[in-house]
């Protein structure tokens, strides 16, 4: 919340975040691992790229380059624009707006490393000098995360006020771009707040 980090309280296994009725707020997420990965974003149980509620393989994901950090702070739109997500009761969220809303106050993150883009040989082939360059592996075409107009990549996936809530704040540029990626059926991590 405005540009500084939220104090996280632990209490009964869980992790919560102090949800202040108003406040925008983003989300940082870091990747501390060497492979790219994508990361199925929801809150309020709502994938943040299509608002669809949908498992953490199905949905749509965020990509992160090795050791990169990447701030979402609102719900995709479009390749063009973004909501703001901003803290307020369960009758003015957006989960409740779609009907959704057995997740109120939850924010998950599933993060699924990339698979190798090619195969490692574990012993090299016998090769003529003529034929070694034409049998190399290709070189993986290099992508970023964040390209430099500052576009992101992704991947292709009952009412009660007491409850803290996001709701669907003010349109924002926010550029993105459409890519493909193989990943690993097996999630690296999860977090929930």
């Amino acid at each position: 919340v405005n540009g500084r980090p939220l104090t996280e309280y632990h209490a009964r296994g869980k992790t919560y975040v102090e949800a202040i009725r108003g406040a925008e707020y983003e989300l940082e997420i870091r990747n501390p691992l060497p492979d790219r990965v994508a990361v199925a974003l929801s809150v309020d149980g709502l994938n943040s790229i299509d608002a669809r509620h949908t498992s953490a393989w199905n949905s749509s994901k965020w990509v992160i380059e090795p050791y990169g950090t990447i701030k979402i702070g609102g719900w995709q739109m479009s390749s063009e624009r973004a909501r703001r997500f901003y803290f307020t009761d369960e009758r003015d969220s957006y989960a409740a707006k779609l009907g959704q809303t057995a997740n109120i106050g939850v924010i998950t993150a599933v993060f699924f490393r990339e698979r190798r883009r090619y195969p490692v040989p574990i012993t090299p082939p016998q090769t003529s000098q003529r034929d070694e360059q034409s049998s190399r592996p290709a070189k993986p075409p290099s992508s970023s995360s964040e390209s430099a107009g500052g576009e992101r990549a992704l991947k292709r996936a009952p009412i009660d006020d007491d409850y803290a809530a996001t709701g669907i704040g003010r349109s924002v540029r926010n550029d993105v771009r459409w890519i493909e990626m193989n990943l690993d059926s097996n999630p690296a991590a999860h977090l929930t707040i």
